[in-house]
């Protein structure tokens, strides 16, 4: 049985982490955690506690944290006092050291650099100004380096300037001081002790590759002489070499590589000829090795390995051969390769072509997974599963170990519409995340509301299996009809699906819970299959009955199981059926499906209804009508009639499945 799809998509936080558990189970909240109306994406683990911006709805957003219980999740900084629509929006999040740094706005709408100690309240960092700075003028952490945080901070009318913390732990200390330096945004590249950028200096246009210890900076090399510049970016490091993409005019914008030297700083490799740009649309380092996915007019967008020379540089494997590629792509490191989220799918990879496995393809629900979350040798992310809605996933790289986990209460109810889960960060044996949960119409807070919730890794997996077998009643023989009971099954609520088997092999169209043996049954071994799927691992299983010979004694079914139908006994008459039953109306949500009753030669019968949504009992249901409820929507109604009379055996008339029950009508 193939595996789900697993739509994939969005962004990756990778954890270094020990081994855990390799089981898990999902804590939801107590009855009354705290409650937010927006979280942010970021979330950090620091000095014991997950850090993270939301928003209660009454502090704006500003800085939280949380141990995963109610009692430990509190708000850390208000940066911005006042009205719930004044907001600190705290950002960058960069733990360095035994440190938490974060940007954030404060009173006056200026943002500005904040340092957090361990068990200390977070304390604004002075930044050198110029005659025309400003101390609260904004800034970007860029990264870190031999123990010290680096700020990209506008000095007023000087310039962008780069800067580091300095040792007294308050003040921060100047890296590049020329006027006019322009550093390039985005993150550096730590590896070897120093920290590598893009940065203009002088004002001369010409932006080429920098690198820092923290305390000065030097260029690595000047690709191209002149005003023009290499431009760098994208800035990325492996275990010995730090990547990047520039356009030295002659070859277009391509991947380099530098170890630092003038002499070691030179092109990876060509996809496009002459000067032609390429594009890379993520990528991804594990150990020496860096995976990248370029815009390449052969193999389309499919991911390369290299490790630093052309030699070395290679498709891993053409998903899609030609030039299509594909659009939407992932990469992150995980065991000694990657894993890959491109498009629908997900692959978990050891760099080679044939190490390459498609784990699942399905975008259940319309989730599309993301926020792939690295923990040891597993990675999580949040994915839809049909009927649940946006669930938790798990997979250990293999395609038998990627399966959704139990879920919380945020899945599969339909007063919450949008139940997103996810990111995630670790925390020792936990892994804590925010997501939406179900609340009733008038509720307070917006419809999307979030909560904490936690995976306990310490815990074993709660996993889906038959505690008590199928069984079949009834009489052994062809022309009667027997009857299968699913058993007792873990994980409820689940859905099942049925099967009857002749010898081992499915009866054609026999998918019900009763079946009544043909002539070409004669003779032969009858079982009943159960499948039961739901979230919780694995998310499909099935189990048999033991097998009956027809014309054979039938089996005692082991308890609990329904009474076994008795044999006729012909001293007691039976019911004669003169108009048989209907099953009336539209299949439909909001909509009600009626039973026309049946007529009997007899009189004085008495009737009793049992409704059913894929073959269990739906509660509190015993009228001739039952109102099709959002609950139902994509299961298949059984109906079925009791029929009494005294002196008269009792009979049961079965009416359905129906077709699944569609989506109300807007």
């Amino acid at each position: 049985m193939p595996l789900p799809r697993i739509a994939l998509a969005a962004a990756l936080l990778a954890l270094a982490a020990p081994a855990v558990a390799s089981a898990d189970r999902l804590v939801t909240p107590p009855a009354s955690p705290p409650t937010f109306q927006s979280t942010d994406t970021e979330l950090v683990a620091f000095d014991g506690y997950v850090y993270f911006a939301a928003n209660d709805g009454v502090n704006g957003n500003e800085l939280w944290r949380t141990d995963g219980t109610p009692a430990g999740t509190t708000l850390v900084k208000d940066f911005k006092p006042g009205l719930a629509s004044a907001s600190g929006n705290p950002r960058q999040l960069t733990v360095v050291g035994n440190r938490l740094f974060v940007i954030a706005s404060n009173a006056d709408d200026q943002y500005a650099a904040y340092v957090i100690d361990p068990g200390g309240p977070p304390q604004l960092t002075t930044v050198p100004t110029g005659a025309a700075g400003s101390l609260d003028n904004g800034g970007t952490i860029m990264g870190q380096v031999n123990g010290k945080v680096l700020l990209d901070h506008y000095d007023g009318g000087v310039g962008d300037k780069l800067y580091s913390l300095g040792a007294s732990g308050t003040v921060f200390q100047t890296i590049t001081s020329a006027a006019g330096t322009n550093v390039s945004v985005g993150p550096v590249a730590t590896v070897g002790g120093f920290a590598y950028f893009g940065m203009t200096v002088n004002s001369n246009s010409a932006t080429e590759p920098y690198r820092t210890d923290g305390t000065t900076a030097t260029m690595v090399k000047d690709i191209v002489t002149g005003i023009n510049g290499s431009q760098p970016t994208d800035f990325i490091a492996t275990g010995n070499r730090a990547y990047f993409t520039a356009d030295d005019g002659v070859h277009g914008r391509e991947l380099w590589v530098t170890d630092g030297s003038d002499g070691g700083t030179q092109l990876v490799h060509e996809h496009h000829p002459l000067n032609v740009a390429s594009s890379i649309s993520d990528w991804a380092a594990n150990g020496n090795v860096l995976y990248y996915i370029p815009n390449d007019p052969t193999t389309g967008g499919e991911v390369w390995r290299t490790e630093g020379t052309d030699a070395t540089t290679r498709v891993v494997k053409d998903l899609t051969p030609g030039p299509g590629g594909s659009g939407q792509n992932r990469l992150f490191a995980f065991k000694d390769g990657y894993g890959l989220l491109r498009g629908s799918d997900v692959y978990a990879s050891d760099g080679t072509d044939a190490g390459t496995t498609l784990l699942g393809s399905v975008d259940l629900d319309g989730y599309g997974p993301a926020y792939p979350t690295v923990v040891g040798s597993k990675f999580y992310f949040r994915g839809g599963f049909s009927g649940y809605g946006s669930v938790v996933w798990r997979s250990d790289g293999a395609p038998v170990g990627t399966f959704a986990l139990t879920a919380g209460a945020f899945d599969g109810d339909p007063r919450s519409p949008f139940p997103f889960a996810g990111p995630f960060a670790q925390l020792g044996d936990k892994i804590i995340f925010t997501a939406q949960y179900p609340h009733a119409v008038g509720d307070p807070v917006p419809v999307n509301a979030r909560r904490i919730y936690v995976i306990d890794t310490s815990q074993a997996d709660e996993t889906r299996r038959a505690a008590t077998a199928p069984s079949i009643s009834g009489t052994a023989a062809v022309g009667q009809k027997l009857t299968g009971d699913k058993g007792a099954w873990t994980l409820e609520p689940n859905t099942y699906a049925y099967k009857w088997l002749r010898n081992g092999t499915p009866i054609p169209n026999a998918t019900g819970t009763t079946y009544t043996p043909s002539t070409a049954d004669a003779g032969a071994q009858i079982s009943f299959r159960v499948t039961a799927s739901g979230i919780g691992g694995p998310n499909v299983v099935s189990a048999d009955s033991a097998a009956i010979s027809l014309g054979g004694a039938l089996p005692t079914p082991p308890k609990p199981s329904p009474s076994p139908v008795s044999p006729v006994s012909h001293g007691t008459p039976s019911l004669t059926l003169k108009k048989a039953a209907k099953l009336t109306g539209t299949v439909r949500v909001g909509q009600t499906i009626k039973l026309k009753l049946p007529t009997f030669a007899q009189s004085k019968v008495r009737f009793s209804f049992r409704w059913y949504a894929d073959g269990k009992l739906i509660k509190r249901q015993s009228a001739s009508s039952l109102k099709l409820r959002k609950a139902l929507k994509g299961k298949r109604i059984t109906a079925k009639i009791t029929v009494r009379r005294a002196g008269y055996r009792t009979r049961t008339l079965t009416l359905g499945p129906t077709g699944k029950v569609k989506s109300a009508r807007r």
